[in-house]
């Protein structure tokens, strides 16, 4: 068990697999600004304590995420599962995230802002202290697709699905169970989208 993976940056060609983080301090997987062909695999990251079990800040490109775990139960500090932060003059751009659970965290359990040409497959997000999935994209960033297809949002406090100025958007077999178990939210919210197939 180890608690803290950093990949400073411009990194070129980086993977990290098969790890199991425990008692994370601040984050479970750390990638820095402008880092490219980044490949997160097999990972369990349980307990993040104070920040986001993984940190993609802005500029990476060719990111690749896949059955990665994320489980905060327990730990009221912490904030979103997955977490991915590009900026309107530095986007990360050609994510895929493929069969990852994100669960028990007390904010939003996959968040992504300011990307572009987005897939994810088989994700579920599940018992967030806000939304499952939630994308954003200020001024409508160009080119800021996102596909999602078999993905699952259940039982999280707000949204299952929330996506705010999206270019454009796909969701195919996606379903949304039980959200909203705080308030007055839906299961699906879009704002200032778009086109939406």
């Amino acid at each position: 068990f180890i608690d803290c993976i950093s990949i400073y940056m411009d990194r070129l060609y980086v993977t990290v697999s098969n790890f199991t983080l425990l008692n994370i301090r601040i984050y479970g997987v750390f990638v820095d600004n402008d880092c490219d062909y980044v490949t997160l695999k097999n990972l369990k990251i349980i307990d993040t304590q104070n920040q986001r079990g993984i940190c993609v800040t802005e500029g990476t490109t060719n990111l690749f995420i896949e059955n990665i775990a994320v489980s905060s139960f327990g730990s009221p500090s912490n904030t979103d599962g997955i977490f991915i932060d590009g900026t309107m003059s530095n986007p990360i751009t050609d994510v895929v995230i493929k069969n990852c659970l994100s669960e028990g965290n007390t904010q939003i359990g996959i968040q992504m802002n300011n990307c572009q040409r987005v897939f994810l497959f088989n994700c579920i997000a599940s018992s967030n202290g806000q939304d499952g999935f939630c994308f954003l994209n200020v001024n409508s960033l160009m080119d800021a697709h996102y596909c999602m297809q078999n993905c699952i949002a259940i039982n999280n406090e707000d949204h299952g699905f929330n996506l705010t100025e999206i270019d454009s958007s796909s969701m195919q077999f996606c379903r949304a169970i039980g959200n909203g178990t705080v308030g007055t939210f839906d299961g699906i919210r879009f704002s200032d989208q778009g086109t939406i197939e």
